[in-house]
């Protein structure tokens, strides 16, 4: 088989794949630490087999289409900046008609939530300290969903499905959906937490959800104004 990877970094996962016997990998990541994929690749036995590519997925082009689309681009969850874009074509140019993607799909999970402790301590504090006027601002900043660390104690409710994104199979960047909780009259919360479920292939997967294993991608809170 040949493998593309997309987002390798240093190489974990293009030796991981080189080594159970991918016949090629090509490995792309704009991030400067692929310059060290060929170091690993050399020391575990398998740089014969894996190519890095310092660049823009998007200035990539293959001789020959890949039979594995090993891709991870995504941040707290997959709407982050231009990942699902970058995916879509990636899958689409390089990858071969009934070709594999790894991961296949991820459950966006939802949540009310309290304020986390990062955004107290590194936020909240802030507000008018030495009587200096932050409201230009604390528009934005409140407006703008963090990527953090959210503590379990901290949901109010259950986490909820809000999408599927099929990686298979998605074609657009935007998403939208309702979901809806009930709560006791006066509880209040301050906003909505956000992780993801992944399903890599054949049941392998994994939860991003606060107090999980995983804390690589941290959640996202995004901020009621009130």
């Amino acid at each position: 088989d040949r493998v593309r990877g997309e987002g390798p970094g240093f190489g974990f996962f293009s030796v991981g794949a080189a080594r159970p016997g991918a016949a090629h990998v090509d490995a792309v990541d704009t991030n400067p630490a692929i310059h060290l994929g060929a170091r690993v690749a050399a020391v575990n036995g398998c740089a014969d087999r894996i190519q890095f590519h310092h660049r823009n997925v998007a200035d990539l082009t293959l001789p020959r289409p890949a039979d594995v689309l090993l891709i991870d681009v995504r941040g707290p969850t997959p709407f982050g900046s231009r990942s699902l874009e970058v995916l879509i074509d990636a899958r689409d140019r390089l990858l071969r008609p009934g070709g594999r993607i790894i991961g296949r799909t991820d459950r966006v999970i939802v949540a009310p939530t309290r304020t986390p402790a990062v955004f107290r301590r590194e936020i909240h504090a802030a507000h008018g300290r030495e009587g200096v006027n932050l409201d230009p601002v604390e528009r934005i900043v409140f407006d703008t969903p963090l990527r953090c660390t959210i503590a379990p104690e901290d949901l109010i409710s259950d986490g909820q499905c809000w999408q599927v994104v099929d990686y298979r199979s998605v074609t657009s960047t935007d998403a939208t959906g309702s979901l809806a909780w009930r709560h006791e009259r006066g509880r209040t919360f301050d906003g909505f937490a956000v992780w993801f479920e992944a399903d890599l292939a054949d049941g392998i997967g994994f939860s991003t959800r606060p107090g999980g294993a995983v804390s690589a991608y941290k959640q996202m809170f995004i901020r009621l104004q009130r």
